[in-house]
């Protein structure tokens, strides 16, 4: 369009008044479709987005529960293990006691059976010491003769029995009816 004088042609002018509307329009129309899409595209991003923040809602309440719960079971397991702790103390402390107990009832035995043993000893040797002061006091001519009895092994064999072994043994019969009462008193096991 071509301006005479300052003046345009109103076909010229209406053509292109026509052109920039009808490309106006197709603008519009492009813009429109952009809109459109990019309409769409948000609404989907909406949704997405939703849909995310529902995953990262419900992500974030199992990491809550699972750090929770992991706080529960290591508080458990503390409490399991400062139990198990007290009982493996009380059960080493009471079996402890009862080794302890028991080797002082070992010492407690071995010095009894000792005492014992001594005790034993000196009876012995008070016994050996009276039994010899008694089988010195006896002489050879002291000793009462015995007959032989159908007990003795010479009997049966009919051999002659020493004087020596006759004598002893009458010792030994008159001893078997010893006073043991005199005896123990003369050991000192009665008062």
């Amino acid at each position: 369009m071509i301006a005479k004088w300052g003046k345009y042609k109103a076909k010229e002018a209406d053509a292109y008044i026509a052109q920039l509307a009808k490309e106006t329009e197709a603008l519009r129309l492009e813009y429109n479709q952009k809109f459109d899409e990019i309409s769409e595209e948000n609404q989907r991003l909406k949704q997405r987005l939703a849909e995310l923040e529902g995953k990262e809602s419900l992500i974030a309440r199992v990491m809550l529960d699972a750090t929770l719960r992991a706080k529960d079971i290591e508080e458990d397991y503390k409490q399991r293990a400062h139990e198990s702790d007290m009982g493996y103390e009380k059960l080493r402390a009471e079996w402890s006691g009862h080794f302890k107990a028991s080797k002082d009832n070992i010492e407690n035995i071995k010095t009894e059976a000792a005492a014992m043993l001594t005790q034993i000893n000196e009876q012995f040797e008070q016994l050996s010491k009276w039994s010899d002061q008694k089988l010195s006091e006896l002489t050879a001519g002291e000793l009462p003769k015995i007959e032989l009895t159908s007990t003795h092994p010479a009997y049966e064999t009919g051999s002659e029995i020493p004087q020596q072994t006759v004598d002893l043994e009458q010792e030994i019969a008159k001893g078997a009816g010893a006073d043991l009462k005199e005896l123990c008193e003369e050991l000192g096991l009665m008062d």
